[in-house]
C-alpha cells in the first residue's frame, strides 16, 4: 500500500435513521464515504485517475465544501476553531469522514474530523451538522485538550436546526468507535430521558484505488440508486446554466440491470429559487453567492459584447 492509500479509504455500508415522537418511522439506505486526510489530498488525488482535489472528476473533494466554506486550506481552519477549547494537535493527524462530490454533486448532513496529537493519541473529534437551508454547525466532543479513549462517548445540548420535529435544546448523547477496518457512528436525541430519535452508520473499509472507486459506484446502481451531479454549463449564446444529471439502472424481468440511463436537464430556475432561499437565511453564503455572481457576470459579459 503506498503513502496515498494510507491517506485516503473508502467507507461502504448503511445509515439507518429512526423516529420515536411525534411521528414514528425508521428507514435505512446504503452510503459510502471517504475517510481522507486533510494534509494528503493533492498526493491522494495525484495517484488516482478518477478522484481529484478542488477540480471536477467523477468523484471529488472540494475544499469549500467542509469548513470555512471559501475554498482556503483547512488545517488552519480547524486549528483555530479547537485553539478556542485548548486544544492544540502539535501537527498530528487530522481525517475527514465525509461524502465526496460525484459529478460535481454534494449534500454533507454530517461530517466528522478526527483529530489526533503528534503523539497519535485522540483529543477531538468536530461533528459538523449541515442542513438543507446551507446552514452549518459544529458539534465539538472534547475533554479540555485531555486523550479521547475509544469508543468516543460524548453529550451536546441540541442547538441547530435539522428538522422541524426535533427542536431546540433536545440532548444529543454521540457515540463513535475508532475508523479501522469496520466504523460506527450512533447519535441518539433525547427529550429529558426520552428517546426522539436515533441515528447510525455502520461500514466497512476498502483501500482507496481507482478499483475500489468503480466497484463501490456499480454497488451503489445495482443497489437501485440514482446518480445525481450538477455542473456549470455553457449555451451556444455562451449564456451559463445549471445542469442537473442522473444515472440510473432499468432492470429486466430477472431483477437484473439490463442497460443503464443517463439524464441531463436544465436546474437553473429551480437552483435560482433555492439559491435564493439560502440567501434568505445567510446573505453570506458562499455557495449562493457564487452562483449569483457566476449569472451577473455572464450577464455584464454580454451586455458589454452588444
Amino acid at each position: 500500500m503506498n503513502t496515498a492509500q494510507q491517506a485516503a479509504s473508502i467507507y461502504s455500508g448503511s445509515v439507518m435513521h429512526r423516529r420515536a415522537a411525534p411521528l414514528r418511522y425508521r428507514f435505512s439506505y446504503p452510503v459510502f464515504n471517504l475517510l481522507l486526510d486533510i494534509d494528503q489530498l493533492d498526493r491522494v488525488a495525484g495517484h488516482s485517475r478518477l478522484f481529484s482535489h478542488n477540480r471536477f472528476n467523477l468523484v471529488a473533494f472540494h475544499n469549500r465544501d467542509h469548513g470555512p466554506r471559501d475554498g482556503s486550506p483547512l488545517r488552519p481552519w480547524l486549528e483555530r476553531q479547537l485553539h478556542r477549547y485548548g486544544i492544540e494537535l502539535d501537527g498530528g493527524t487530522v481525517r475527514l469522514l465525509c461524502f465526496p462530490r460525484l459529478l460535481g454533486y454534494v449534500f454533507n448532513p454530517l461530517s466528522i474530523w478526527y483529530c489526533w496529537h503528534r503523539d497519535g493519541q485522540l483529543r477531538a473529534i468536530l461533528c459538523e451538522v449541515s442542513n438543507t437551508f446551507g446552514e452549518r454547525h459544529g458539534y465539538l466532543l472534547h475533554d479540555a485538550g485531555g486523550v479521547l479513549a475509544w469508543p468516543v462517548r460524548a453529550s451536546q445540548t441540541k442547538c441547530f436546526h435539522v428538522s422541524p420535529f426535533l427542536p431546540m435544546g433536545l440532548d444529543y448523547r454521540f457515540r463513535l468507535s475508532r475508523p479501522g477496518q469496520q466504523l460506527a457512528i450512533a447519535i441518539h436525541c433525547l427529550e429529558g430521558g426520552t428517546l426522539k430519535m436515533a441515528a447510525a452508520q455502520t461500514a466497512r473499509a476498502q483501500p482507496f484505488t481507482d478499483r475500489n472507486l468503480l466497484r463501490t459506484l456499480k454497488v451503489k446502481l445495482l443497489t437501485r440508486e440514482v446518480f445525481h451531479g450538477q455542473t456549470w454549463n455553457y449555451r451556444k449564446s455562451g449564456q451559463p446554466f445549471v445542469m442537473n444529471w442522473y444515472c440510473y439502472a432499468i432492470y429486466g424481468d430477472t431483477g437484473k440491470p439490463i442497460y443503464y440511463v443517463a439524464e441531463q436537464e436544465d436546474a437553473t430556475e429551480l437552483e435560482t429559487l433555492r439559491m435564493k432561499q439560502r440567501l434568505l437565511f445567510n446573505p453570506l453564503d458562499p455557495d449562493a453567492n457564487k452562483f449569483f455572481a457566476v449569472l451577473a457576470e455572464n450577464k455584464s459579459a454580454r451586455k458589454q459584447a452588444q
